[in-house]
């Protein structure tokens, strides 16, 4: 299935022309706020072992991120799991990110619109040099806000939607790195 999937893509950039610099990688996932409890040392036949744990569970921080083929990347959607925006999250944030608020802590079709709308502002994505965009089958890339945008606006920005194998996926801790440095 893989290997068809990327036949399909190479057949796609051959007969459109495109250049490394017009295809992205795009991606979504999540990180947690609550730290893992380390194991705990103690004397042998001893019964009870006290251990502090964060009485907070099941928070996460959805993040967006779109490498480009060439190297580049746009900086990410960072969506915190809160009613209000703090001020104090945008602390460290790379320039450009789009930081936001969700009740769920996930990302839908209107955060999706607006970091849409930001990456064509950055990358230069016109209609006579149209993007690649390798999206996830998630249901707020799918919306039809945003493929009516990417038509319209954008000429030709299709979505190929499936889901990367771990070759294709950028390794998230290096991406991190390079946005945080």
């Amino acid at each position: 299935m893989q290997l068809w999937h990327f036949c399909a893509i190479q057949s796609y950039l051959a007969r459109r022309g495109r250049k490394a610099t017009a295809i992205w990688n795009c991606y979504e996932t999540g990180f947690t706020k609550v730290l893992k409890v380390a194991e705990v040392l103690s004397e042998t036949g001893t019964r009870q072992v006290p251990k502090v744990s964060s009485g907070e569970r099941g928070k996460n921080i959805a993040v967006l991120y779109c490498v480009g083929v060439a190297g580049s990347y746009i900086s990410p959607l960072f969506v915190f799991p809160c009613k209000r925006m703090l001020t104090t999250l945008m602390n460290g944030a790379p320039a450009f990110g789009v930081v936001n608020e969700h009740g769920s802590g996930y990302i839908d079709g209107i955060l999706f619109m607006k970091w849409l709308k930001q990456f064509v502002e950055i990358s230069g994505c016109i209609k006579e040099h149209p993007h690649l965009f390798l999206l996830e089958g998630h249901e707020s890339h799918k919306t039809l806000e945003a493929i009516d945008f990417s038509r319209d606006q954008h000429g030709d920005i299709p979505a190929t939607l499936y889901t990367p194998a771990p070759v294709t996926r950028p390794d998230i801790s290096e991406v991190c790195i390079q946005l945080f440095v």
